[in-house]
């Protein structure tokens, strides 16, 4: 299962939106990232993935190159984020 949507979450600075994936997946890999961080990046907006799964070791160092574009925060499905 697969969500994709633009969210505007509340920070210091105001009100951000970002293009936000959901994605119900056992495993994100760095090309899942890439994917939403380009689409995110022709709008232009800051990339949020929310996902279930775990994260392959070279996502996790995707997500750590772009963290001022792009934040991932994993949820469990049964309950809030």
């Amino acid at each position: 299962k697969e969500y994709l949507a633009l969210v505007e979450v509340n920070s210091p600075l105001g009100p951000i939106i970002f293009l936000t994936q959901a994605k119900d997946k056992q495993t994100i890999n760095d090309s899942d990232l890439q994917k939403l961080l380009s689409d995110a990046q022709s709008m232009p907006l800051p990339a949020l993935m929310l996902y279930t799964g775990n994260l392959t070791k070279k996502s996790l160092e995707y997500a750590e190159k772009y963290s001022s574009v792009l934040k991932i925060k994993k949820f469990n499905k049964n309950n809030n984020i």
